[in-house]
């Protein structure tokens, strides 16, 4: 549950586009955030370049253009994603 509240306050992060998230340290998050499996050798860790959090790759499949990257397609995980895509008029630049 600590892990729901984590990624609901880190939404808050794609309010300031021009900011890039605060990366999660690898040692804080053995799970992935959204479906919660264990992360090991085959099962890697990716950030979401949205929010910041920890998600493995079913998870964070997506990719969008932030502000804070220049607007290059960047790894977002899928509940950024729908964020992102929700409050965008560039439909076409979402991908999953």
């Amino acid at each position: 549950q600590q892990d729901e509240s984590n990624h609901s306050n880190n939404h808050n992060n794609h309010s300031d586009h021009k900011k890039r998230a605060i990366f999660q340290k690898h040692i804080d998050s053995p799970l992935c955030n959204s479906c919660h499996i264990k992360f090991n050798t085959s099962i890697r860790r990716h950030h979401c370049r949205a929010c910041g959090l920890l998600f493995c790759n079913k998870c964070s499949s997506a990719t969008f253009p932030l502000e804070s990257y220049d607007m290059y397609p960047q790894r977002v995980c899928n509940n950024c994603a729908w964020h992102l895509f929700r409050n965008t008029t560039r439909l076409h630049d979402f991908k999953f």
